[in-house]
């Protein structure tokens, strides 16, 4: 599976005078993915990106405090950290 390396943004206005976000995705072998977006999804998209990164964070923490504090198995860790991404999707 190749690795996201970057994801830039740019701003844009279509002739019509309509904005978009101009995104581009380039991988560590090279493929690039370019496409354009309206500033609301992007907007979207930004706000869900803030929100995993902090959910990411609190698993990784919640994560080292189990496994060293209370030297539970991983398997037990593992399926705490999946109930609890599940109830963030409720």
């Amino acid at each position: 599976m190749n690795q996201l390396v970057s994801l830039n943004m740019t701003s844009g206005v279509s002739e019509d005078g309509r904005g978009f976000v101009t995104i581009s995705a380039t991988s560590d072998s090279g493929i690039l993915m370019v496409g354009q977006l309206p500033p609301n999804l992007v907007r979207d998209i930004g706000k869900h990106a803030f929100e995993a990164a902090e959910a990411a964070e609190v698993d990784a923490i919640i994560y080292n405090l189990l496994r060293t504090k209370f030297q539970l198995p991983d398997e037990v860790i593992a399926g705490f950290i999946t109930s609890l991404r599940e109830a963030r999707e409720d």
